[in-house]
Formats: C-alpha cells, sequence, structure tokens
C-alpha cells in the first residue's frame, strides 16, 4: 500500500491472526463426482453457484456494491475535501472449477459508477475480460478438451444480463458503451453466458459487501470447498 494507515495495521493484522488459527485451511479441489476432463464440461443449464447439484465446470460468479456516499457540494468541499476514493464502487469476481477457487479479486473500481447498472456493467467486463485468458489456458493444457464452451457467469443484476444478451437495449446505458460491446462480443462469441442468479445466492457478494457471520461462512464454504466450522 503507498500510504499505510493505522487502521490498515489493524486490519492487516487481523487477517494474520486468522490466518496463522487457520494453517490447515485450503482450497479443496475434486470429488470422486469427478473422473475426467468430460466431467469439467458445462452443463446446458447452469444452476445456481450454490446448488450442491451444479457441475464443476469453470464458473465465475460477479457482483457490484455501490457506494452509497454522494459527491460533497462545493461549500463541503472547501470545509473538508472529500476522498475520491470513498465513492468508487467496490468490484468482486471469483473464478472456480472442480468445486474450488482458484482466482477471486475484490477491489476499488477505477472510475466512478453512476448507478447500480453501470457498476455491475464495470465488474462484469472486468471479469470477462480476465476469461478471454484463462479459456486460452484451458485450450492449451487440454488440448481442446476445456475452454471451448461458454463459461456460465453468475450475475444477480437483471440490466447487466440483459443488455450484454439484447445490443438493442444498449441505449439506456450508452455511458458505458465500450464495456458493453465486449461483453456482447464475447457472448455472441460463445465465450461466456450470463446467467441470472438471486441476490440472495451469489457467493461474490462476500468480495464486495459486510455479510452476517452465518452468510460469511456459507459463501466461503462454497467457494473454496471446506466446512463451514472451519472458516
Amino acid at each position: 500500500m503507498a500510504k499505510p494507515t493505522e487502521q490498515s495495521y489493524a486490519a492487516a493484522k487481523r487477517i494474520l491472526l486468522w490466518l496463522r488459527d487457520r494453517v490447515d485451511l485450503g482450497v479443496t479441489f475434486g470429488g470422486p463426482h469427478i473422473k475426467s476432463l468430460d466431467d469439467l464440461v458445462p452443463s446446458e443449464l447452469p444452476r445456481d453457484p450454490l446448488d450442491e447439484q451444479r457441475a464443476p465446470c469453470l464458473a465465475c460468479t460477479v457482483d457490484s456494491d455501490l457506494n452509497g456516499r454522494t459527491l460533497p457540494t462545493p461549500e463541503e468541499a472547501a470545509v473538508c475535501p472529500a476522498d475520491p476514493r470513498a465513492s468508487r464502487s467496490q468490484l468482486g469476481y471469483e473464478f472456480s472449477i472442480a468445486g474450488g477457487c482458484f482466482d477471486a479479486t475484490s477491489r476499488r473500481q477505477h472510475s466512478i459508477a453512476v448507478d447500480t447498472a453501470a457498476a455491475e456493467l464495470f465488474a462484469a467486463s472486468t471479469a470477462a475480460a480476465q476469461l478471454i485468458n484463462i479459456t486460452g489456458i484451458l485450450r492449451f493444457i487440454t488440448f481442446g478438451v476445456l475452454g471451448v464452451h461458454p463459461v456460465p457467469m453468475h450475475c444477480d443484476n437483471v440490466v447487466c444480463i440483459t443488455v450484454a444478451r439484447d445490443a438493442s437495449s444498449m441505449k439506456k446505458v450508452s455511458y458505458v458503451a465500450r464495456r458493453v460491446r465486449l461483453l456482447q462480443e464475447l457472448v455472441e462469441r460463445k465465450v461466456i453466458n450470463m446467467v441470472k442468479v438471486s441476490g440472495l445466492a451469489n457467493p461474490a457478494d462476500m468480495l464486495t459487501k459486510h455479510l452476517a457471520k452465518d452468510t460469511f461462512r456459507k459463501y466461503a464454504a462454497n467457494l473454496y470447498g471446506v466446512a463451514i466450522a472451519d472458516v
């Protein structure tokens, strides 16, 4: 961190203490139901991320939390200048395969989103861009068995899914046209498959929101393939 504060050090110590007490905790991949690479091929009807019967294929969950703070008035800014980062939305996405998460990201977005749709589209397009590289690597190391099917991208925002599937809906979100075009192209090329998921069943929420302990444990157990009591 470029400018750490006392709060930053306190948060880092808390993370280190948590890791110290869980040195045996790690991501669990695979299972008795996975016998070959063919078992990692996506199914035609993607299931919710929290569904126990979901396919162990490459999948992505994405979420964004629109910051509720508003920009200060000129009078307020003169008295107490606002931190520009405070108005940025938080994005979060994770990639999982064989029942375990192998990559997860949680960070502030680079720009200030004007509404929830823009924040969700920013997060989805960022994750989709990463999938281009991931699917290419899978195609290479599996000799074309994996990485050639649309990757289910679970999102809980209806507008984001609608504009990614229908180019005529982009008029309402023309202010993020470049990101919409990227999603539409990847959907058309069958690199990704936008899937609607309930806002109460999106594990990516743990990367963007403050959650109750039980909810956090449920999402973490789903992503990392561990027992809820271990988290």
